[in-house]
């Protein structure tokens, strides 16, 4: 199931908040492996600040924003983050 039907699933049994924010990155190409591709990792100081700015800014957010590590990612392209409400 991709994300966006998963998105559509969750709302549709009422288990996720009024409003989600989804941050994605997005390889140019997908290959197996377990780091990610230099372009992704080049861009995810970027998307650690995005997720905790928007963290911060919600109603009710805690001061600080801490992860898990994230799971490994594909090899493959340069990659780009996207954020949407």
């Amino acid at each position: 199931i991709d994300l966006d039907n998963l998105l559509i699933v969750t709302r549709q049994f009422d288990v996720l908040p009024p409003e989600v924010f989804v941050v994605e990155v997005q390889p140019l190409a997908t290959e197996f492996g377990m780091e990610p591709s230099p372009g992704v990792a080049a861009i995810l100081p970027e998307v650690c600040r995005l997720v905790r700015a928007i963290a911060q800014a919600a109603p009710g957010a805690v001061e600080s924003c801490v992860a898990p590590p994230l799971p490994p990612l594909a090899k493959g392209g340069r990659g780009g983050v996207v954020a949407s409400r």
